[in-house]
C-alpha cells in the first residue's frame, strides 16, 4: 500500500504518537470507516463518517475530507466534543484504578475464571517445554 508516487505513505510504528496525530489530517477510522467498525461507534451523536465498504469511496471520501477543510474542521469538533463527553480522563481514570484494585484483591479467582488468558499461558509453557525437548534432543545427536 505505500505510494509516495502517489501521495499515499505507510508510515509504519511511531515512538510519539501525539507528536504524529498533531501533523496528521485525516485519522481513516473514526472518521472514514466501513459499517463494521461503525456498529460499534456511537449513532446517536454527530461523527460525520463516512461508512463504506467500498475501497475506492474509502479513498475518495478520504480525499475529501482532507481537502475539504469545513468538512475536516467540522469534524474534528464533534470528534473532540464526543470523546469528551464518553471518556472524560477523571471519570474513567476512577473507574480504571478501582478496577485494578478489585482485580488485585481477587487475583486468583480472576485468573481462575480468565479462561483465554488461562488457554494462552499453556500454550506458552507448552511451546516453551518442547522448544526444550527439541533443543534436549538435537544435543544428544
Amino acid at each position: 500500500m505505500h505510494n509516495p508516487k502517489e501521495g499515499f505513505y505507510v508510515m509504519g510504528r511511531v515512538k510519539d504518537l501525539k507528536s504524529v496525530m498533531r501533523t496528521s489530517r485525516v485519522l481513516l477510522a473514526p472518521y472514514i470507516t466501513t459499517d463494521i467498525v461503525a456498529e460499534c461507534m456511537h449513532k446517536g451523536m454527530p461523527w460525520n463518517v463516512a461508512i463504506t465498504n467500498d475501497c475506492d469511496a474509502v479513498a475518495q471520501a478520504a480525499i475529501t475530507l482532507y481537502y475539504n477543510t469545513d468538512e475536516w474542521h467540522e469534524a474534528q469538533q464533534n470528534g473532540v466534543s464526543i470523546i469528551n463527553q464518553l471518556y472524560d480522563k477523571d471519570v474513567w481514570e476512577e473507574k480504571l484504578m478501582a478496577h485494578f484494585e478489585v482485580l488485585q484483591n481477587r487475583l486468583d479467582a480472576h485468573r481462575d475464571s480468565n479462561f483465554i488468558g488461562g488457554l494462552i499461558q499453556h500454550q506458552t509453557l507448552a511451546s516453551t517445554k518442547y522448544m526444550g525437548k527439541w533443543i534436549e534432543a538435537k544435543n544428544n545427536k
